[in-house]
């Protein structure tokens, strides 16, 4: 101050630091300022920020990372130390962008975002976590990588289903079993897979239509539902059923024979006729 009587009364100026009265007045080093005469430390920049210059006063004169970057330093010195946050990316103190939908990455830093994985997609711009990358449903799988959409995920095909999340390939849908059939897409149970019923079969997985069950031939008969060979039965001996028939009484005694629905038959005997298949009696023959 004005009439000052002692080396003492000297005082370092804001923007610097040293002890009052000595020769040793320093400017605040880059990445610190201070705003007070008669300091012996100067402030650090706080993290987040940076400044390149020296003998700065001001805490605004610290300057802030750019938008998606950022520092875990204190009293930061020079732009480069600001890196790109979690969940963005770009080059070193430059312009850092948000992932894109289908990317994330998990630390700070200037590497490129990471792919979500086949069987996952990601619909969100900026993610952090691994996490975020969401399942493909039941009943679909996706083979792709860095996914954005959900309707990347592909629907199992008829004949096939899937009961579990984050499948990436058509392989992992399952048949269904012999003996079965689904005309349905992305079918999430093996429920959804139908018996053949009875008097048909199958003995292939991964039907997909009631018409891919075979039919038991003319003649024969099976009761077993969801039938995974051909194990239909032959009617009695002069008797007669229709395709896919699916019980022994579908068995009917052939013309000229007589008796119960999928029992034994009896030929007519002399003097009788029958002329209809069925279980009716033969009829006795007209006299003369």
């Amino acid at each position: 101050p004005a009439a000052s009587t002692a080396e003492s009364d000297c005082k370092c100026n804001a923007g610097s630091q040293g002890l009052d009265g000595g020769p040793n007045c320093r400017l605040c080093a880059m990445g610190k300022y201070q705003p007070e005469m008669s300091a012996t430390q100067c402030v650090a920049c706080v993290s987040g920020k940076y400044l390149d210059v020296t003998g700065q006063i001001l805490e605004t004169e610290c300057l802030v990372c750019p938008v998606n970057s950022g520092n875990n330093l204190e009293a930061s010195n020079d732009l480069t130390d600001c890196v790109c946050d979690a969940g963005s990316t770009g080059s070193v103190g430059g312009s850092c962008t948000l992932c894109i939908a289908g990317k994330y990455k998990i630390a700070s830093g200037n590497v490129a975002c990471t792919d979500c994985g086949m069987g996952t997609y990601l619909e969100t711009q900026g993610s952090s976590a691994q996490i975020d990358c969401v399942l493909c449903g039941k009943g679909k799988y996706s083979s792709s990588t860095g996914a954005a959409f959900e309707s990347t995920c592909q629907r199992c095909v008829p004949g096939t289903y899937l009961e579990n999340e984050g499948n990436s390939a058509p392989s992992d849908c399952v048949a269904c079993d012999k003996g079965t059939y689904s005309s349905a897409s992305g079918a999430t149970s093996g429920a959804t897979c139908e018996d053949c019923l009875a008097g048909k079969y199958a003995v292939s997985v991964g039907n997909t239509d009631e018409s891919d069950c075979f039919k038991c031939a003319t003649g024969t008969f099976s009761t077993t539902v969801g039938a995974t060979s051909n194990d239909c039965q032959a009617c009695p001996t002069k008797s007669n059923a229709p395709q896919a028939s699916d019980a022994q009484t579908d068995c009917v005694c052939n013309v000229g024979s007589s008796g119960p629905d999928g029992g034994i038959c009896t030929t007519c005997g002399i003097g009788k006729y029958k002329s209809e298949p069925g279980a009716a009696a033969c009829d006795t023959c007209p006299s003369n």
